[in-house]
């Protein structure tokens, strides 16, 4: 009996009228139907689509196979780059502060070298405590410039 509101045969009563088709057809001595490889041995059009169609199926699952596979690698090596910038990141701070550090002492060494070039070429008019007078109109840049280029020289 069928389940009020639900159309049909239930599905544990499913037809079997395809064998019972094949049946018949043996009996009566009507050929079956030519299997995929027959049917590609006469050339039909139809069985070659169904080939190819096999075919590109199958295609399509290995790529999608070799799909996973890459992007399960590529998700590991995510992963290792991630402990690994997790395990050395502290390099990465530290050679910034050094670098850093490096630059403010460059800096103090620039400025303790034009210093001592200042007290080394000043004048003896000029009081030990007195700041050298800086050439006129030139602005700071320009005396530094004009500084290192000294220095160079020497």
């Amino acid at each position: 009996m069928t389940v009020p509101g639900k159309g049909g045969r239930p599905r544990k009563w499913r037809s079997d009228a395809d064998r019972q088709r094949a049946w018949r057809n043996r009996t009566n001595g009507v050929d079956e139907p030519p299997t995929l490889a027959q049917a590609l041995e006469d050339g039909d059009e139809l069985a070659r689509a169904w080939e190819q169609i096999r075919e590109l199926g199958t295609e399509l699952e290995a790529a999608k196979q070799k799909a996973k596979a890459l992007q399960t690698e590529i998700n590991r090596a995510r992963r290792e780059h991630a402990v690994e910038d997790r395990r050395w990141g502290w390099l990465t701070t530290e050679n910034q502060h050094l670098h850093a550090e490096n630059e403010r002492l460059r800096t103090e060494r620039d400025h303790a070298l034009a210093r001592l070039h200042d007290l080394e070429h000043q004048t003896p008019a000029t009081p030990a405590g007195t700041p050298p007078a800086a050439a006129p109109g030139l602005s700071r840049a320009q005396r530094r410039r004009l500084e290192r280029e000294q220095q160079r020289r020497r």
